[in-house]
């Protein structure tokens, strides 16, 4: 049997339940007042459902992220570029948090995880390349690194090609297009220094 896969969204099972209950709450209340005229019941019923729908509650606070221009995708730190600078950056490279490797690689709550094999505090990506597994990282205290997600080889551009930027994006832009060059000036960082 040929199944045909719709491009069309499934239901989101929790809106359908969320109408269901609003839905019974609008025509069970003035049934219920015109029924059993108990001002006592109606009032507990309705403050019963009430409770009901308020809103859930927030998922427990997450560290707040250090640097501020750190964002997070499903919980995980990430470095994040601005809009503008994605015109801008190479067909080369990518800052799309989806092909980060995020969840495999940078999760600090996963006991595996980059910034804890290498013992760097706050170590995040910024932009991968779109052929092969060559990262551009930073860490906390805004040093820039080289990871080879396929040899396992991490490197910390030196400081020459990082000062004197504005901002993050020129620092990536600068290393993008000066790569070459960024690469060969870089210290090999051994795991757990």
């Amino acid at each position: 049997m040929i199944r045909i896969h719709s491009t069309k969204h499934e239901p989101d099972p929790t809106l359908a339940h969320s109408f269901l209950i609003s839905f019974l709450i609008l025509h069970t209340i003035p049934w219920l007042r015109c029924t059993f005229r108990l001002k006592h019941l109606t009032l507990y019923l309705l403050n019963s459902l009430k409770s009901l729908l308020k809103s859930i509650p927030p998922s427990p606070i997450l560290p707040t992220p250090s640097p501020p221009d750190t964002a997070l995708h499903n919980g995980i730190p990430y470095i994040s570029l601005t809009s503008a600078y994605h015109h801008t950056l190479r067909q080369s490279w990518t800052n799309d948090p989806t092909k980060l490797y995020l969840e495999s690689c940078f999760d600090p709550n996963s006991p595996v995880n980059l910034a804890t094999d290498y013992g760097i505090e706050g170590l995040c990506p910024v932009v991968k390349a779109t052929e092969g597994d060559k990262f551009i990282l930073r860490d906390r205290e805004e040093r820039y690194y080289l990871w080879d997600g396929w040899s396992g080889e991490l490197r910390r551009f030196r400081e020459r090609w990082t000062e004197g930027r504005k901002d993050k994006e020129e620092v990536v832009q600068g290393l993008v297009c000066e790569m070459t060059w960024a690469e060969a000036d870089t210290d090999v960082i051994c795991r757990g220094s």
